[in-house]
């Protein structure tokens, strides 16, 4: 299996379904200072929907080529 040779920093934000909009709004804030401090990391993904959250989408989503780093 060649996904168990891939090692990966990933940063991930959750946005749950339930957090409103200003929530998330006070949130983005500080994503890009939490982001600063935690460097260095190959990717983020912002993950809104927890079901598609797994190993193999986050090796998918946090590939230098995929055009898209969103779990929905």
């Amino acid at each position: 299996d060649s996904l168990k040779s891939i090692v990966r920093d990933v940063f991930v934000t959750y946005v749950g379904s339930a957090v409103g909009i200003m929530e998330k709004n006070k949130k983005a804030a500080f994503l890009s200072d939490a982001q600063d401090l935690l460097q260095p990391f190959h990717a983020a993904i912002t993950v809104l929907n927890r079901d598609g959250f797994n190993r193999e989408t986050i090796l998918e989503r946090s590939n230098s080529s995929s055009g898209n780093n969103v779990i929905d």
